[in-house]
This record gives structure tokens, sequence and C-alpha cells, in this order.
């Protein structure tokens, strides 16, 4: 009966709860400081899904061996991210939940089993979507689509089990299993890197000249098959029978029993992260609870130290605790002093995080035999990586401080102080990711080092103008960091896209530039100041957007009611 009523009141609550997010979704979308913004949301969607038909009309069909080696390396990719990022960034809860929802989930009588089947139902929707969305630029490759569109909904499930799964047991872990944890997978991202470049260097794949012509993209999917075929396939073991059901050609015997095994996966795993949250959630309880008696046991020692001090005879002590000196900067220094210390208390996340993008960055000083040509392919993807996807691991903003705004903005500090002192952080902490992968390069390929000096005067603008941008967006647009659900991932889909349509204006608008620089210098009778003019401009643009994004923010930070403008 208990179990019944539970059901109930589960399916009850995400069906209110899918409700209140559809008309809280339309109440913003109708706010009238964000219609532009939703314009264009709707604007990129339709860009999206024309992009996407294009890419299923016009493109050619792969290959049954070149399908299965994207598959498996994706599907095996997607399972390592889940596993680094867990391992890098230690999950707070077990579960994407909001305050008032973890509040409301509390105050019922779920068990955890409830629990883990609320939140495997959440995400069952996202899933759907993703899913469909997937098998439809699947449909050039897909013999059979009712399989294919099953076999993609699986694979995704079972990747959504093994998400929840790793960050219960690493929510659960102490400090001590985190840290062996976290050493085990850096380890084996060392052990895979190196395996997948030595396959590649013994199949002799990069070597030789690169063109950027006919022939490239066949030679690198050349390149992800050998890497399939080889040992490192093996990591996509698990996924095998979900891409058999992928590529199937009809229904038979053979497919059915792969879709019964694919099933059995997938609620073998449900069922395991059900028991797991079970086992966890008690284990970390007694925890808390020790650590509690052991932390009131020291309170109390430390008051009856202080009665048995105050009754005999003391001597007066001076005791001055005195604060390292922070600038004011009218409130700006303070709210960056505040970001620096929780940059600091993730230096090694940020570290780590940092390895991957800088040996791809690299790449292209070990490959492109003019050094001027590598060295300016490597601050292009350092660009390129700083626009798209490094807002996304440095965080030390006001996406940090969500439930905090309230507070924030009853300190007597004014909205420009806010912007600069919420985004100056994450500004350094790129410049100084970017110095760093800059500094060497022009070391590796002996260039001079003006060249670094002009290139960070370059990038700091660009830096301060991306950062701005996410936190324009964010704060029109608030959600909290590690929230789940269709609204995000459409919010995800139009941000990339809405990036890649700017990063293409970017350049665009760069190489109008440089056209524009070299014609002045020829109407100047000076063809050196031709590169000045072009350094000039690449300086000045940026940073003149940079200042107006940072005006933007402001004004934003001003009008924003933390109240009602804030995700529940």
């Amino acid at each position: 009966m208990t179990t019944t009523v539970s059901r109930s009141a589960i399916v009850r609550l995400l069906w209110l709860q899918s409700r209140g997010r559809r008309r809280r979704m339309w109440g913003r979308f109708c706010r009238p400081r964000r219609l532009i913004l939703s314009a264009v949301a709707c604007a990129l969607a339709v860009v999206w899904l024309g992009n996407a038909a294009m890419t299923v009309w016009c493109r050619e069909t792969a290959s049954p061996q070149t399908l299965r080696a994207l598959l498996s390396l994706g599907l095996a990719l997607y399972a390592v991210w889940h596993f680094a990022k867990a391992a890098f960034f230690k999950p707070e809860s077990p579960f994407d939940w909001t305050p008032a929802e973890y509040e409301l989930l509390a105050a019922m009588p779920l068990r955890p089993r409830d629990l883990v089947t609320y939140q495997l139902a959440s995400v069952t929707v996202t899933t759907f979507l993703k899913a469909g969305l997937f098998t439809l630029l699947l449909l050039p490759d897909l013999r059979c689509v009712p399989l294919g569109m099953v076999g993609v909904l699986l694979a995704m499930m079972l990747l959504e089990m093994l998400r929840m799964a790793i960050d219960i047991a690493t929510w659960g872990m102490g400090r001590g299993a985190f840290m062996v944890y976290r050493t085990m997978v850096v380890a084996g991202l060392v052990a895979g890197g190196f395996t997948c470049g030595a396959v590649v260097a013994r199949d002799d794949a990069l070597f030789g000249r690169i063109n950027l012509g006919e022939g490239l993209l066949h030679r690198l999917l050349d390149i992800l098959v050998r890497v399939n075929d080889s040992v490192v396939g093996y990591a996509a073991a698990p996924f095998q029978p979900f891409i058999d059901l992928v590529l199937a050609d009809k229904v038979s015997a053979t497919e059915v029993g792969l879709l019964a095994a694919a099933v059995g996966i997938v609620t073998g795993l449900a069922a395991g992260a059900i028991g797991l949250y079970a086992v966890t959630s008690r284990r970390v309880a007694e925890r808390e609870q020790r650590a509690y008696s052991a932390h009131g046991a020291a309170v109390g020692d430390l008051f009856i130290g202080a009665r048995e001090e105050a009754l005999g005879p003391t001597d007066a002590i001076d005791v001055r605790c005195r604060l390292p000196h922070i600038p004011r900067l009218g409130g700006a220094g303070a709210l960056a002093w505040r970001q620096l210390i929780g940059a600091r208390r993730h230096w090694g996340s940020l570290l780590t995080a940092m390895i991957a993008p800088a040996v791809f960055a690299l790449a292209p000083c070990f490959v492109i035999a003019d050094p001027h040509i590598a060295f300016l392919a490597t601050l292009g993807t350092l660009a390129f990586y700083t626009f798209l996807l490094l807002p996304t691991a440095v965080r030390f903003d006001f996406r940090r401080d969500l439930d905090r705004l309230a507070v924030l903005k009853g300190l007597p500090i004014t909205p420009a102080a806010a912007a600069i002192g919420q985004t100056v952080v994450p500004v350094l902490i790129a410049t100084a990711f970017q110095s760093g992968v800059l500094a060497f390069a022009i070391g590796a390929r002996s260039l001079p080092p003006h060249l670094l000096f002009t290139a960070i005067l370059v990038m700091v603008p660009l830096n301060v103008l991306v950062f701005g941008l996410e936190n324009l967006i964010y704060l029109l647009y608030p959600y909290r960091v590690q929230q789940e659900g269709l609204e995000i991932f459409l919010r995800t889909i139009l941000t990339f896209t809405g990036k890649g349509l700017l990063f293409v204006v970017g350049l665009g608008a760069m190489s109008a530039w440089g056209f524009a620089a070299a014609a002045l210098a020829n109407w100047a009778g000076t063809a050196a100041s031709a590169y000045t003019l072009f350094a000039a401009g690449m300086i000045a643009g940026p940073a003149l957007l940079a200042v107006l994004v940072l005006y933007g923010l402001s004004w934003a930070y001003r009008d924003m009611n933390p109240i009602e403008d804030l995700p529940r």
C-alpha cells in the first residue's frame, strides 16, 4: 500500500513540476527585457533545425565500419567524460536537484529507491528528446529506423544510469577514497592517451604532409576506424549490443535477443544505482553523525577549558587578527578576492582540466612546418576554445553565486563594480592559461618573444568579451549549474549554436579588417604598417565590444530581481 501511494505521489509530483516548468519558460520568454534574446533564441533554433535537415539530406551515407567506429568511440568518450568530471569536480549531492526540490522531496515519506526512481523519471524525458534528435541525424545511415531509435535510446539511458551511479559513488566517498579515485582516473586518462598515440604512430596515420584539401576527412575517418579496431576499441565493449541494434538491417530473432540483453543491462544498472544509493546514503549519514559528535565533543572541551581559565588567574593578552590587505576598488576588489579564494580551493581540478585543451592547442606546433603559421594555428585554437568551451570550465563569477545574488545586491557596491569584480577572476585564469600555452609554443618553435606580448594584448580583451557575454546571458536567463532537464538541453544547444555563429562572424570581421588594413597600408605607401594596423584593430575592436558587454552586464545586474528571476 505504501509503495503504491509513493509511486502515485512521484508521478503526480513529476506532472506538476513539468507543468510548472512550462509555465515558467513561457513567462520568462514573454518578459519585456528578455524579448530580444528570446527572438535570437528562436532564430538560432531555426538555424539549428535547418542545419540538421541539411545534414540529413545532403551528406553521404557512412559505411558500417565508419559508423561503428564513430558510435563506439563516441559512447566510450562520453562515459570517460562522466568518470573524469566526477574525478575533477566532486558532486556536492547525488542528484541534480534545486534546493526547493530537495526540501520538498526530503519532507515526503519516500524511501531511497523512490528518490532514485524519481530522478530516473525526471531525466527520461530529456533522454527521449536527445535520442530522437540523434536518430534524426542518423537517418541516412540507419537500415532499420525503429531498431536504430531503440538502440540509441537504450544507449543514452545506459549513459544516464552510469552517470548517476558515478555521482552517487563519488558523493559518498571520503577524502582519502576520493583522492585514490582521482589518481586512478588521471592514470587511466594518461594511459589511454599514450595508447591512442601509439596506435596512430604505429599505423603511420599522422605522418606526412597535411593538406586542407580533398581527402582530409577520409583520412581522419580512417584513423578513427584503425583506433577502434585496436586495443582501444575494447573500451566500448559494454556498448556493443546497443551499437549492433543501431546497425541492424531488420527485425529478427538475433535482434530480439540483443534488445532483451540491452534492456537487461539498463535495468540491471538502474537496480544497481538504487541499491548503491541506499547503501551510500546510509554510510554518509553515519559518517556525518560521527563527525558531528566529534565536533560537539571538541566544542564542549573548548568551552570547559575556557571556563576553567576564566576562574583562575589570567593575564591580559592582546589578541589581534589581521586580514590581508584587499584593494577595495569600490567593492570590486573584495568580490574578486572572494572568487580567487574559491579558485585556489579548486586549483587541482582547474589544472587537471586544462591539460587536455593545452595538448590540443599545441598540436599544430608539432604538425605544421612553418613556425609562424603553427603559432597562428595555436592562437586560433586557443581563441576557439576560449570562445566555446572555457567559460563552462571556469565558473568563478555570477554563475557560482546564484543563491547569493540577493545578498550581493544588498551590499553597498555599484553594479559596474560588481560586474568587474565578478568577471576579473575567470579572465585572469584564462589569460594565465593562454600565456603558458603560447610561451611553450614560442619556445618550442624558437620564435621572437614579442609575439607573446602581442598575442596576450589580443587575447585579454577577447577574454573580457567572452566571460562578460557569458555572464550577461546568465543573468538574463539564470539557471543552476548542475540542473538537468529539457530546458537546459535546449538552452545548451542554442547557446553553442549562437556561440558558433558569433565565432564565424568574428572570423569574417577579422578577415575583412585584414584586407582593409592591407589596403590602407598600400594607400599610405608603407607596407610594413599593415601588420601594425591589423594588430591595433584586433586589440581595439574586442576592447570596445568588451566595454559594451560589461555595460550591459552591469545594467542586467542592476535590473535583476533576485526573488522573482531565480530558478526554483
